[in-house]
């Protein structure tokens, strides 16, 4: 009994050791005290906690293959813990910055199916949009990005969602959504520093539905005076 009680707080110290070195931003020796304490306490309750601070220690050294290995260790080691969601938005980052997109979206995929109550939800959806954008599937990428609209609305990137949204039916030629979507933009972000591109973009996407004297009105809100003249000339005014 005292030699497990022994135990237990052996571990406990290192446990803490580690993990105060990682609060103060020592990753590299966090992760090693982290990787120490594994080793030596196989079976203590914190070993998914301190696998999940592996991962977490590389990601923010910018080691990311190894970070990735570290969470799919922890994913295959411990498919019980309750850090599995995390550990699959984690690993999907890791992904995304080395430029394997099909990984990045298969992690967050998977937790957005699977763990649809994680704290990470609304970040896998943002992140998954953006990884479809860049893998070219607009119609994925709408579809996540539209889900973070409608089950986020005060997601701190939303006016951000909002006109990618737009720019990417812009960019499929869906130039009917893209004007509902840039004038939603348009009027509830009048500030964005995107505003200038939106009416530019909603102005073409008017001209190209034939509604020249809304393109045109476009065009001159950010002084596109050709594209304006092109306009009018359209609606008889030149």
């Amino acid at each position: 009994l005292f030699s497990a009680q022994g135990a237990e707080r052996d571990a406990y110290k290192e446990f803490i050791f580690a993990q105060g070195l990682f609060e103060e931003g020592k990753y590299g020796l966090a992760v090693f005290q982290f990787q120490k304490f594994i080793e030596d306490f196989p079976e203590n309750k914190n070993c998914d906690k301190a696998q999940y601070f592996i991962g977490t220690g590389l990601y923010y050294r910018k080691e990311y293959e190894k970070a990735a290995s570290a969470f799919q260790l922890l994913l295959d080691e411990y498919s019980n813990s309750q850090l599995i969601g995390d550990s699959l938005y984690q690993s999907g980052e890791c992904y995304y910055n080395l430029g394997n997109y099909e990984k990045a979206a298969s992690s967050y995929e998977r937790l957005i199916k699977d763990y649809p109550q994680s704290e990470f939800l609304s970040s896998s959806l943002y992140s998954l949009g953006y990884t479809q954008l860049e893998l070219k599937k607009y119609p994925e990428s709408l579809q996540a990005l539209k889900r973070l609209r409608v089950e986020f609305p005060n997601f701190e990137k939303i006016s951000e969602v909002q006109y990618d949204i737009a720019t990417i039916l812009y960019w499929e030629r869906e130039y009917g959504e893209a004007i509902r979507e840039y004038s939603n933009f348009i009027s509830n972000y009048p500030l964005s520093e995107h505003l200038s591109e939106a009416l530019l973009a909603r102005g073409f996407s008017y001209f190209e539905r034939g509604r020249y004297r809304e393109a045109a009105d476009d065009f001159g809100k950010v002084g596109a005076n050709f594209r304006q003249g092109e306009s009018l000339y359209s609606i008889g005014k030149y």
